[in-house]
């Protein structure tokens, strides 16, 4: 090789950026002092915590899987060769999963997501190409991969989620989704079980027309109610019921919102009142609220063990 620098002293070529190497030719060189490897520019950082490894880092695992490693149990009973797994334990899936997690709800953008690792928008999922109505016109996700039944609603839409979940299974599993996970799915989305009652009660109870299906720890937002005095856990000042809050489950039919709020004098009206888990106005949904519902899509199938098998 011909190597060539800027001049600078040996020393200091060890973290220099400007040393170019030419083939064909072999020079001698002799360098002194700790040389440095560089990572790379990929802005995602440093994951050797996170996932036990760091994208485009020689320096990494990605040298040394034993090419006939068989992750113990089911997959070397069947005589698969995985050598992918070989770092798979309980602590590098729960790692995995909680990264994807923080990947894909990091607050930031409204269309899309804050980046890995920092929020610094080196790596952003794009939502906003499934904000649009579910058809098939030239450049839309719906000319490649078809459209919904409803064309004339959004792919987020009631009548076009499940669709949409099929589009999601396509492009990140293959199409290979079981029916068990999208139904699981679709019944998350479909937890919005609409008000019958709010009773004087502290913590604030809500009673629901039919069993809610929610668990205790389940984040839900009240929507609809009218009327009434709600004033927080001290009785000091007064607070609004439609708003979201951390439930815990007392019955089929009935949650409490933990000590957030209390009810002092029962609403007027719970008319069209819901407590879905994630809030979704079919007629005119806001960017956030189709945001969420592509979220719970991508998180379901990031997280789960089908997934990452296939992965």
């Amino acid at each position: 090789f011909v190597v060539t620098s800027n001049g600078l002293p040996e020393s200091r070529i060890n973290n220099d950026n400007q040393v170019f190497i030419f083939p064909l030719i072999t020079q001698p060189l002799n360098r002194n002092g700790t040389v440095n490897a560089r990572i790379s520019t990929f802005n995602m950082g440093n994951t050797d915590v996170e996932l036990s490894q760091t994208p485009i880092n020689s320096p990494t695992v990605f040298n040394y899987f034993l090419p006939d490693y068989k992750y113990p149990g089911t997959l070397a009973a069947q005589g698969i060769t995985t050598p992918e797994f070989e770092l798979t334990a309980e602590t590098t899936v729960i790692r995995q999963a909680n990264f994807l997690r923080d990947g894909i709800f990091n607050p930031g953008n409204t269309n899309g997501v804050s980046s890995f690792k920092g929020g610094t928008n080196s790596l952003v999922m794009d939502f906003s190409p499934w904000f649009v109505n579910a058809n098939n016109t030239a450049g839309t996700v719906g000319a490649i991969l078809g459209a919904g039944p409803q064309t004339g609603q959004r792919w987020t839409s009631d009548a076009n989620f499940p669709t949409l979940i099929d589009r999601f299974s396509t492009i990140l599993m293959g199409g290979t989704m079981p029916a068990s996970v999208k139904a699981h799915i679709v019944s998350y989305i479909n937890k919005k079980p609409s008000i019958s009652a709010i009773p004087v009660s502290n913590p604030c109870s809500i009673t629901t027309s039919a069993a809610h299906g929610l668990t205790t720890g389940d984040d839900v937002t009240i929507s609809g109610v009218t009327g009434g005095t709600f004033r927080n856990v001290a009785n000091t000042a007064n607070a609004s019921i439609n708003a979201t809050f951390t439930i815990t489950v007392t019955s089929a039919t009935t949650f409490t919102l933990n000590n957030d709020i209390r009810c002092t004098v029962v609403p007027t009206s719970v008319a069209g009142a819901f407590a879905p888990l994630i809030p979704y106005n079919n007629a005119s949904p806001s960017t956030t609220n189709m945001r969420d519902r592509i979220r719970a899509i991508v998180h379901f199938i990031l997280t789960s063990p089908d997934f990452t098998i296939q992965r």
